[in-house]
């Protein structure tokens, strides 16, 4: 899974996944969780509509979001 190995190419560093409620009954969470080697603590999740306006997750300089 590309979010997975993404994930493991910066073991440092915290992410936030923000990700589609999915009608299917896929979990996305669980999903990426199966497949990251690193430390699954600094992994956090929200899903598209469910996110409020937080500084839990400020992005430093030269960092960026991405949304899957």
């Amino acid at each position: 899974m590309e979010v997975a190995t993404l994930i493991d190419s910066k073991p440092d560093e915290p992410w936030l996944v923000i990700s589609h409620k999915d009608a299917r009954q896929v979990d996305p969470k669980a999903s990426i969780l199966r497949e990251v080697q690193t430390d699954h603590s600094r992994v956090h999740f929200l899903h598209w509509g469910a996110h409020q306006a937080t500084n839990a997750f400020d992005l430093p300089p030269g960092k960026s979001l991405t949304v899957m």
